[in-house]
Formats: C-alpha cells, structure tokens, sequence
C-alpha cells in the first residue's frame, strides 16, 4: 500500500504540469475532465450548522445567514453548485463555474448594486467589476455558467449537476480529476516527460560501484514502471470535506480508483478488511495507537524484497566500515547479529503478510510503549536476542542483566531488564525511576513493551488481540487521542500556561477526542480518511474562542 501510494502521488506531479500550463483558449469540441462539487446551500448549512453548534459558534454562523438571505434568494439552494475543468483535447484547458439560479434579475440587480457594470450581448452577460477585471456568464435553462472569455460558454450541459455524481450528496466540498478522461496524447506526454527525468538521474554516484550502481537502478526502474502503469490505469483522484451528522464528527477523504478490470484494479483488490491477530494494539485509552494488516501483492512483495536486500548490503558495508567496536572479532560478531536480523525482515515480506502495530499510553511517570507484529520466524527472533544481549555485555560491563524466560504467556516467551532512570532525566517523568523493557517472540509474533508494567501493557495488548480475533480491521489506521497527551504534557510542564488552558478545554470533553486516520478499500481502490471526533470540535470551537479573547485572532 505503501509503494502505490507513493507511486500514484508521484504519477499526478508527471500528469499535472502537463495540463496546468496549457494555455485557456476553447474550441468547439471539449470534454470535461475533473470537477469541483460544493453541496446545495440547504445541505452545507445543516452540515456546517451541526460543526458552529458543536464549537458554540452558532452565531458566526446566524449572521452569516442574515448577510446572505438577499443573495440565496437568488438561486435554488436545492441543488448543487461547481466547477468543470474542460479541454479541447489539444493541451487547452479552462474552467467553467455553474450555480442553480432561480431569479437571474435579482442576481443582475444585486451586481449592479455593487458597482459591477453589466453588459448583455448574444445571451452572454460580461460583468466588469471595480477593479477592471470582467467575467462572463450565460444563462442556459435553471443554470448559471460563469467563465473567464466567452468562448468558453459553448458545448455546455444541459444538466451540469449529473457531472458530480454522488459528491454533492456525500461532501460539502470536493474535487474530482478524471485521469482517463485526459486526452490519451497529453498522457503519452507525460511518460515521456518522465523518461527524460529518468535520464537525468541515472548517473553512477562518486564513489558508488558498479554492483551497487547496478542494483539501485534495477530498484528505480521497478518504481518507475509502477508509474507509468499508474498514469496508464488511474482512474479517478478524489478528495472531498464532509461532515457526519449521526457521528457528530468531521473528516477529509482522498480516494483513487483504478480502472475496472486492469492491473492495478487487480492489484488493489488484495487489499480488504480482514482479520488481525494482532488487533489488541488498538487499545483502548492510548494516547495513540496504530494497527496494520492486510496482504501484499506479488508486484510490491517483489519491489520490498529489491529495496531491502540492497539496503541489507549497504547497511552491512557501512558497519564494516565504520562500526566503533574494539576488534575484528566483535564487528564480525555484531555484523552476524545485523545480517540475521536483516534476513528475518525479509523472509517475513516474502510470506506477503503484514501485520502488527503500536500503543502508547501517556500517564505521568507511568506511560507505557508496546509494539509487534508477525514475524516469519520467532524462535529465530529469541536466538538474535540473546546473541545481541550475549555480545553487548561482553562489549559494556554497565548494559544491564537480562533475566530470559522470565515470563511465558499466551504462547509467548518474555524476556526482561531494567535500564536505572536520573530522578533529574525527563525520561523519568514519563517512565519514573525506572525504564522496565519487555522483549518477547511467539511462533510467529515479536512483541516489545517499555515502561513501568511492560509486562502488563503487552499482556493486555495479547488478550486484546485474542478476543477480538474475529473481527474485520480495515487495512491500516492510527488515531490519536488528544486529550491525553495535553494532560500528560501539562502534567511534565507544570508551568506552561498554554498547556495549562489547553488541558482545562480538554477537561471538559470526556472523550472522542480523537484524530482518526484510515485506509479503506473501495471498489476499484482504496480510501484515506482523516476525521476529527466530535470532541474534538468542541475544543477546537473553544480555543478559537480563547485566542479571540487574548487577542490571538478571530473565533472559529
């Protein structure tokens, strides 16, 4: 997922340049290729309205309406509104706005009003404002197309609401860029545009061997060709802002689809809700957890394996090279335990199957860090283990004693140590006096937990786990809880007033107070959402408001 997205970013930074520079000079035939989509006027209202309710700014936004009533008496505030990037098909492109106009004279009127000069000529009003600048507007049925020259007001829709599809219903706002829509010649220009940048890059560094100048290019055209599959197979990029009343929350949306029945619609079908076992790492009151799990497909399981295996090289020289240990017979033992550690990591994506996660819980000399996942092999994991622990007390008299074995749970094997914390150490007032550390392996799971209980944290995170074993996660997500990171931070800096007023806002939310990200799969695609909890909207409402109080600006 990581590789696609990576890839599908880079593949629009090739497409854009090929289009935002073209000149804006319509022909006759034209084709609309993206949209902006802005939900009806009694839509984005109620959404809005519910965010100004949550914030306690319903009164910014009552005088708004008050200031608009003349203007959206105006227009249907029943039906969308937008914008159509269209082009001619030859490197021309050119915006064209439309609003769902009820009572055009009233709108001329109110124009006129403002000082803006009116001109009606062919059907077309050329409206020319204070400051010199004129648009153009045509009037075509219950629409009002607006654009920047008149000859950009021909071919239009009859109904231009059918352009946005579900947006208006689903966001307040959002844009959506048709890839396959783009002249296939313009793509074309792209791909050769990125053979010239491949060109200028695919030179030998000083210093670099023929081996490894060999290998990195072999890694780089593998992404490169994931490129031009992308620019070939995207479908659609879609981003959209949209409010969930029944949630009371907020959240932004990037979606890309590909197209049905490609490569890349095949691709990114491996990637589906499924079950974890590793789904305890969404732990409950954490400030902040993290959870991955899907499959991998063969294309990126093979580009993982090429990247790692050079980096396994590279990082294996540089040791040799510059490790600071007292002889050749410590370097050679401590570039076994690297090697070996390096070979787990790619075994385990040659299986295809990731899985795992982290948790932090923030509690004032009582936080608490866990993190594991799946592992091709984890007797193998324990055997590196104790080889690292075995040469590092033989390298350093002070690294503390480790008791093996000192607890079995659940399957899993835990290892143990205490590292002594300075009372004076910031650590300490996260940790306390001491830093406890948990390193533990199952069959195929690794498990490592800092803090006051280690032991305890993970544990909860294993029970976690097997009681939700059943339950369907979507592919990746992280959240994190905002109120309890301000608490534990004004809890470390106790004379901080700004983290003072911030933990009494925070106070006053007793939970969902979370900024959630997520990847989901859609048909065709996938999803990335971030969503900000209802909670979380309040304290951003309030906060507004403090600042406006002290001067620091205006009140959301």
């Amino acid at each position: 997922m990581k590789h696609f997205m990576v890839s599908a970013v880079l593949s629009l930074v090739l497409v854009a340049p090929v289009w935002s520079t073209a000149p804006a000079v319509a022909q006759q035939k034209s084709s609309t290729i993206g949209v902006l989509s802005i939900a009806s006027v009694d839509k984005a209202l109620g959404d809005v309205g519910l965010l100004a309710e949550l914030s306690d700014n319903s009164a910014i936004l009552k005088e708004f309406r008050k200031q608009a009533e003349p203007f959206l008496a105006a227009i249907d505030t029943s039906q969308p509104a937008g914008v159509m990037l269209r082009t001619d098909g030859d490197e021309k492109f050119w915006a064209v706005g439309f609003a769902p106009i009820s009572d055009i004279k009233k709108l001329v009127a109110m124009a006129e009003a403002a000082d803006v000069d009116i001109d009606l000529a062919d059907g077309i009003y050329s409206a020319t404002g204070p400051n010199g600048k004129t648009i153009n507007a045509k009037s075509q049925g219950d629409w009002l197309f607006i654009a920047e020259k008149k000859s950009q007001l021909k071919n239009l829709p009859k109904n231009p609401a059918k352009l946005l599809g579900s947006l208006p219903k689903k966001y307040i706002v959002a844009a959506q860029l048709n890839i396959q829509a783009i002249p296939a010649d313009l793509r074309d220009k792209a791909l050769a545009m990125l053979d010239e940048k491949i060109a200028e890059v695919q030179q030998q560094l000083p210093g670099e061997s023929d081996e490894d100048f060999k290998a990195r290019m072999e890694i780089f055209d593998t992404q490169m060709d994931s490129i031009r599959t992308l620019v070939k197979e995207i479908d659609k990029v879609t981003f959209g802002w949209a409010v969930n009343k029944k949630a009371k929350s907020t959240y932004f949306d990037i979606a890309i689809t590909a197209v049905p029945g490609s490569d890349t619609a095949k691709t990114l079908s491996i990637y589906k809700n499924a079950t974890s076992a590793h789904s305890g790492f969404l732990l409950p009151g954490a400030a902040l957890t993290m959870h991955f799990s899907s499959s991998m497909p063969k294309q990126e399981i093979q580009q993982s394996l090429k990247m790692l295996e050079f980096a396994r090289k590279q990082i294996l020289e540089k040791f040799d090279e510059g490790a600071p240990l007292p002889d050749e017979k410590s370097k050679e033992r401590a570039a076994k335990v690297i090697a070996k550690l390096l070979d787990l990591f790619i075994d385990t994506v040659k299986e295809g199957k990731i899985d795992g996660g982290l948790a932090v819980v923030l509690k004032p000399r009582d936080s608490s860090i866990v993190a594991g996942g799946r592992i091709a092999d984890g007797g193998s994991l324990d055997k590196v283990f104790r080889e690292f622990v075995a040469l590092a007390k033989e390298l350093d008299d002070d690294f503390p004693d480790v008791e093996f074995e000192a607890e079995s749970y659940q399957g899993v094997t835990f290892h143990t140590l205490s590292i002594p914390l300075d009372e004076d150490d910031k650590a300490a007032k996260v940790f306390g006096e001491k830093l406890n550390v948990a390193f533990g392996t199952g069959k195929k799971s690794f498990y490592v937990a800092f803090g006051k209980d280690a032991l305890g944290s993970v544990k909860q995170v294993i029970d976690l786990s097997k009681k939700n074993a059943d339950k369907k996660l979507p592919p990746a997500q992280m959240a994190l809880a905002i109120g309890p990171i301000v608490k534990f931070a004004a809890s470390v800096d106790e004379e901080n007033p700004a983290l003072l007023m911030a933990s009494i806002l925070v106070s006053q939310v007793k939970d969902k107070d979370h900024v959630r990200f997520v990847v989901r799969p859609i048909k065709n695609g996938f999803s990335y959402r971030i969503e900000l909890e209802e909670g979380l909207v309040r304290i951003i409402g309030q906060a507004g408001k403090f600042a406006k109080q002290l001067g620091g600006g205006p009140g959301l």
